[in-house]
């Protein structure tokens, strides 16, 4: 019994180790697999889709909301994404999509600024409008948000209402 347990044991644990070396081939030469394990692989493939790229620049979805009063705060959405920041940041810019224009995310914005605001005045927190940008700086060795001192570029996504 033993001897069964540990062959299937190692049966899955040699498979797990073949696909995920066929995932990471894919990932490297873009070289995509036909046949039955095509569903597996490209499932592998996508769970190391978060370190298939890496960019010489940080970026971050900012929030600017107008309170009824007519002050201008900047808004946390971090809480609404958990995670890392390459993950929250995948999340955030919509990655998922092939076409990134921004005529296909506008309507993904809007939709997150209305439920945003839905939230927030759940938690008591009240603004009559919210903006969403993009910020975008260089990245440093010192931290993430070191670069933020030397420059941002703040690019608009969406406004609701």
């Amino acid at each position: 019994m033993k001897d069964r347990f540990r062959t299937l044991t190692d049966t899955l644990i040699v498979t797990y180790l073949l696909i995920t070396g066929w995932a990471f081939f894919v990932t490297m030469t873009h070289i995509f697999p036909i046949g039955p394990l095509r569903p597996i692989v490209i499932f592998s493939y996508g769970m190391m889709a978060p370190y298939q790229g890496s960019s010489a620049v940080n970026t971050e979805l900012v929030v600017r909301a107008t309170t009824p009063e007519g002050t201008t705060v900047l808004a946390s959405i971090d809480h609404y994404f958990p995670g890392l920041h390459g993950e929250r940041n995948s999340r955030q810019l919509l990655e998922q999509f092939a076409d990134r224009s921004p005529e296909k995310l506008e309507p993904y914005f809007d939709r997150f600024l209305e439920q945003f605001l839905a939230l927030e005045a759940g938690q008591g927190r009240l603004y009559s409008s919210a903006t969403l940008f993009s910020e975008v700086w260089l990245r440093d060795p010192a931290g993430y948000d070191r670069g933020r001192e030397k420059g941002v570029k703040r690019t608009f996504l969406s406004q609701y209402p």
